[in-house]
């Protein structure tokens, strides 16, 4: 029996032996190669975007000219995704994945054969992926990511509609990033009107903008065009204007802002309340802003006298 036992208990260690650090390691690049087809062809690219690092160098030079880029996942992503959801489907084959790891670094190729519906049209592309990727806090992420045209069937005309369907219905994760590019732009903006950077505000804003100030006082009105919102933000500086942000958030083209804004001019009647801005966006720049104020008779009484009309004939344009 206590042999029996014995040899049991061998046996079954030998079964539970831990694997080699290096087995694992090439069985989670493996799955990571699997995913970057699985993952664009069902448009999650969120998911995506987390297998690669930081910055990326991508090379699709022999499939379509051009020059390799570093790119960001992001930026990588953004691309993918203005594209690949607006065909009907899209699949991925992935074969004869072969890794070598060296240390902290690895190298990964593969077999591929994708195929794009869109309507009536197809397109085929065979060719492989080489993958460069490194280990960070346990995790493996892409660096670099190649592909190397092989062969093709069908037609590329299949991008042109794809596109279309793409723009017109866009997937959760364009529309993400371009609330949060709007987002950005307007902390951009403010960062700017802090350090008095004038020419770095205007590249915020559109050409043909339109800013709408409430209340009847020497300053409110529509402001047009960039060197005339300039101009109202740099009164708004000689008057030591402070902004402290309450809530930020943006819906498609629109972004609204709510912040608390006060005064500070020695012998006015300073205003400190809170402010509401509410701005629309076209082609990445803010072209209207409707700003609302939490008490306009305060802020009446202030721009009345902090900023004294000349008197006339002097006040009255030529």
């Amino acid at each position: 029996m206590r042999t029996w036992i014995t040899g049991a208990l061998i046996a079954t260690l030998a079964v539970f032996t831990p694997v080699e650090a290096d087995m694992k390691d090439e069985a989670a690049i493996k799955t990571i190669v699997e995913s970057v087809g699985i993952l664009a062809d069902q448009g999650y690219f969120s998911a995506l975007e987390k297998l690669y690092a930081d910055e990326v160098e991508v090379d699709y030079t022999s499939l379509s000219g051009g020059e390799v880029e570093r790119k960001s996942p992001q930026a990588l992503m953004t691309q993918w995704a203005a594209v690949l959801p607006g065909f009907d489907l899209t699949r991925h084959d992935i074969s004869n994945i072969v890794v070598e790891i060296n240390g902290p670094r690895a190298e990964a190729t593969a077999d591929v054969a994708a195929d794009h519906y869109v309507g009536d049209l197809f397109w085929q592309v065979k060719g492989d992926y080489r993958y460069e990727l490194q280990r960070e806090d346990g995790l493996w992420r892409i660096t670099s990511h190649t592909f190397r045209l092989h062969a093709e069937s069908g037609t590329r005309a299949v991008f042109g509609p794809a596109s279309e369907n793409a723009i017109a219905n866009p997937v959760p994760y364009i529309k993400r990033q371009k609330t949060e590019a709007h987002i950005k732009a307007i902390q951009g903006f403010f960062a700017a009107y802090a350090e008095n950077n004038t020419q770095e505000m205007g590249e915020f804003l559109a050409e043909d903008i339109v800013w709408r100030i409430p209340g009847h006082h020497p300053l409110s009105g529509e402001k047009r065009g960039k060197a005339e919102v300039v101009a109202f933000f740099q009164q708004l500086v000689n008057a030591d204007f402070k902004a402290d942000p309450i809530y930020l958030g943006a819906e498609g083209d629109y972004v609204v802002d709510v912040h608390r804004g006060w005064s500070n001019v020695d012998g006015a009647d300073n205003v400190d309340t809170i402010w509401a801005l509410l701005y629309r966006f076209e082609d990445g720049k803010i072209v209207e802003a409707n700003n609302l104020s939490g008490d306009q008779d305060a802020a009446n009484a202030f721009f009345w006298s902090a900023y004294k009309l000349k008197p006339i004939p002097q006040r009255l344009a030529e």
